[in-house]
């Protein structure tokens, strides 16, 4: 179809950003959309590289909290085209303990100690929590609208800032062949090929009927003894 212009596009780390843009998009004449694909993320973010406008830890609202109010604030054009939404997880969820105590302080503004990575998990386990309640509501209401995760698996991306700014440092600088070939070397996954699951579940004839999975692959829920 014809290219849109909604704007500058929606800052994740700002509800008012990522609610603003779906008024962008309907202004810009779009009145249904058929996936809402939110790959965009931050990877254990120290508390030293700032927080969210709305004060959240920036691994919480970049990566569960911001596609929320985006998917929310145009559910209305999701559902018109019985539409997808597919967040971009990980597996690095499982390794938060089976409670749901860390919720009570999504800003880290007690005295939990912050530590990167944990607040990272924290933050793909609460986008699972969140889809998977998107996903029974719509299902209850009969809209059509499915909701599901999918984690695209290790890649040679810019994803590595704070664990490994030195390797980030380096990417920024390479060209997709080079990216490809360290990709190959470090038995990773390119980005294309890290986004082949993603553009499964948001555009593929199999994946139409899922609702509420975490998937690790295109195609391969997560075993149930995990889940």
């Amino acid at each position: 179809g014809a290219a849109i212009d909604a704007g500058a596009g929606a800052d994740l780390a700002s509800v008012a950003s990522a609610r603003a843009f779906a008024g962008a998009l309907r202004a810009a004449g779009v009145d249904s959309v058929d996936a809402l694909v939110f790959a965009s993320g931050v990877v254990s973010a120290p508390l030293s590289a700032g927080r969210t406008v709305e004060g959240y830890d920036l691994n919480v609202g970049v990566n569960a909290v911001g596609p929320l109010a985006l998917a929310l604030g145009a559910l209305d054009l999701v559902r018109a085209a019985r539409g997808r939404v597919v967040l971009v997880g990980s597996t690095a969820a499982l390794d938060v303990p089976p409670s749901t105590a860390f919720l009570d302080d999504l800003a880290y503004n007690t005295s939990r100690p912050h530590a990167p990575r944990a607040a990272y998990a924290e933050s793909k386990a609460l986008g699972v929590l969140l889809v998977d309640e998107l996903a029974r509501r719509e299902e209850e209401l009969g809209t059509g609208v499915t909701a599901n995760v999918i984690h695209p698996g290790p890649a040679a991306t810019l994803a590595v800032r704070y664990e490994l700014p030195a390797r980030y440092e380096q990417r920024l600088g390479m060209s997709e062949e080079q990216l490809a070939q360290q990709a190959r070397r470090l038995g990773l996954r390119t980005a294309d090929e890290a986004a082949a699951g993603p553009e499964w579940l948001a555009a593929s004839a199999e994946a139409a009927g899922a609702t509420g999975e975490f998937f690790v692959d295109a195609g391969v829920p997560l075993p149930a003894e995990y889940a």
